[in-house]
């Protein structure tokens, strides 16, 4: 499956760095989360990838939402993008092979989901992580 927002390279071993390249800040859309998720679904079966190594091409690993974009939203759209969060990290969550996530720069508020969902986490030094949505009352996706 080809998305044109995530790099895609193979290494050795059946390594398989997915680079996020969608900038500015790597934001998340409900488009962009379920192209994740059904990425991430056709990975879990391919025999020839042993590992995901999730990387950002950017100088922030995931800002989250597209805040931007939600500004519009009505409640219908709200409604989507909450079903779209659960889905794509309930996938990345249960993904069968080790994911791993290198981190620099900021992963913060929905951004920070996809590094609580890998199985292993690398941060460079100056790497951050938030979610100052719990502040708020923000529930965390389904399964994390």
């Amino acid at each position: 499956m080809i998305v044109d927002w995530l790099k895609i390279e193979n290494h050795k071993g059946g390594v398989l760095q997915v680079e996020l390249n969608n900038a500015p800040v790597n934001s998340l859309s409900a488009t962009e989360l379920r192209e994740l998720r059904k990425f991430f679904n056709a990975v879990a079966s391919d025999n020839s990838v042993s590992s995901v190594l999730l990387t950002s091409g950017l100088k922030v690993f995931s800002a989250g939402l597209n805040l931007k974009e939600a500004q519009t939203y009505d409640i219908e759209a709200q409604s989507d993008v909450v079903n779209a969060f659960h889905e794509c990290f309930l996938e990345l969550y249960s993904f069968p092979k080790p994911l791993i996530c290198a981190v620099q720069g900021a992963a913060i508020a929905s951004g920070l989901f996809p590094v609580l969902c890998s199985d292993y986490r690398i941060a460079e030094e100056k790497a951050q992580f938030g979610l100052a949505e719990v502040r708020v009352g923000v529930a965390f996706p389904v399964g994390l």
